[in-house]
């Protein structure tokens, strides 16, 4: 995102952005809500530092076809606000919040979500392109619980706490895949499975890593990078 402050309302003026998002500043709800509509709008962002001081997303209700939905650094009690809104395809809501029913979004094509145990039916999501899990820490230290969307194209896990990727499941057709800051993990075992698929591997900051020579045999990998070392 490139988000400018625009004669008193902050909008992503990144050059050729997927949607046109304006930021939702809690002061002036009503006046974001009225420029969204009249300029064609289908996109919404927010965080602290640009006046979202929200409790719950109930706001939504009042924006028209949002597709996009970006918030983070935010604390909320209630999410049920975006249920209402099952167009939506961009959904980041980082920080703190309660648990996320995804089969209320079956148009998401990207999702990019702090781990939170209240998860559930993310794989409903059939549509999903792009997937980023940040902050996955259970005690198992393994994805055996978590509930993956069945297909992505593009992966990416942050600040994991996984040794391996055995149990890592769904996300079928996947092409590209990054880890970044994952410093328990100590194999790459488990991409077997995505073997006729993967062309771009990139592992950054896993101290732990051993184990991923295996993956040179990959017959579409193209280029691995493991913790800043180019190996194909």
């Amino acid at each position: 995102m490139q988000i400018v402050f625009d004669i008193g309302f902050y909008l992503d003026k990144a050059p050729n952005a997927a949607y046109k998002s304006i930021g939702i500043t809690s002061e002036k709800i009503n006046e974001c809500r009225v420029k969204y509509q009249m300029e064609d709008f289908n996109g919404i962002f927010g965080n602290p530092s640009f006046g979202f001081k929200e409790d719950t997303f109930d706001f939504v209700n009042g924006f028209v076809n949002v597709k996009m939905v970006h918030f983070w650094d935010i604390a909320v009690s209630n999410l049920s606000g975006l249920y209402q809104s099952p167009e939506i395809e961009y959904l980041s809501v980082m920080g703190s919040k309660p648990g996320i029913d995804f089969s209320h979004f079956p148009n998401l094509k990207t999702v990019i979500v702090d781990w939170n145990k209240g998860d559930i039916h993310l794989n409903t999501c059939e549509k999903v392109e792009r997937f980023h899990l940040w902050h996955y820490k259970p005690k198992e230290r393994s994805f055996q619980a978590f509930d993956f969307p069945k297909f992505a194209r593009s992966v990416q896990f942050n600040w994991t706490n996984a040794e391996d990727l055995t149990t890592v499941s769904g996300l079928k057709g996947m092409v590209d895949l990054e880890i970044h800051q994952s410093r328990n993990l100590k194999s790459l075992k488990g991409l077997e499975q995505y073997a006729d698929t993967l062309e771009r591997i990139w592992v950054d900051s896993c101290g732990k890593l051993s184990d991923y020579s295996f993956i040179l045999d990959f017959p579409k990998l193209n280029m691995a990078l493991i913790n800043r070392v180019k190996i194909k």
